[in-house]
């Protein structure tokens, strides 16, 4: 007996996974994103301060949102898996905002500067963290693909899990899906 093929070509496969793909980044946009802006984060994209590539336009696709704070700097950024898949992940710091701002410069661009002294990665399982198919955020459905309501659902329920960062700024707490980042020593070029 022969076994029937999910996909008819790679080409067919492809535009599944970007009409995915496209989906999530609908639902994020409509659902999560504003709930940042509600929080006072700010959009800032790293694209319009310089060249990157395209595999980082694909990988950060909403930017960086950044919030300034007294003697701090919060900063979040929604980080898409490579391949364009539908899984994602939020990264989220904190800094000290002490000699951050000159007078001609911009806020906003140099809170993504320096050293951060904390970062806390978002994850729906973080102690499966090694296997990023698994410890991502994505929508899991059983003998169906998933529509535009699943990925909703997904959004909102990631948008409920905001109050987690707010503590883990505020107190250094981390929620059950919230794990420490490890933040590599800066490099300095002799």
């Amino acid at each position: 007996m022969a076994t029937k093929l999910r996909y008819a070509s790679p080409t067919e496969e492809a535009a599944d996974v970007r009409l995915k793909r496209k989906a999530l980044l609908h639902s994020l946009r409509t659902h999560l994103i504003p709930v940042l802006v509600q929080q006072g984060f700010e959009s800032i994209s790293k694209i319009s301060h310089g060249a990157v590539d395209r595999e980082y336009k694909e990988t950060f696709p909403f930017g960086s949102f950044v919030r300034n704070r007294q003697c701090s700097v919060d900063f979040i950024e929604i980080q898409m898996a490579p391949h364009r898949a539908d899984f994602f992940r939020i990264n989220a710091g904190r800094r000290s905002s002490n000699g951050l701002v000159t007078e001609n410069s911009d806020p906003a661009s140099d809170a993504l500067l320096g050293t951060w002294t904390r970062k806390f990665e978002m994850l729906a399982r973080p102690k499966l963290w090694g296997f990023w198919w698994w410890s991502w955020f994505t929508v899991r459905t059983w003998f169906r693909d998933p529509g535009p309501a699943d990925y909703d659902k997904l959004a909102m329920r990631v948008a409920g899990y905001l109050a987690e960062l707010e503590l883990a700024f505020e107190r250094d707490q981390l929620g059950p899906h919230l794990r420490r980042a490890w933040i590599p020593p800066a490099i300095s070029k002799k």
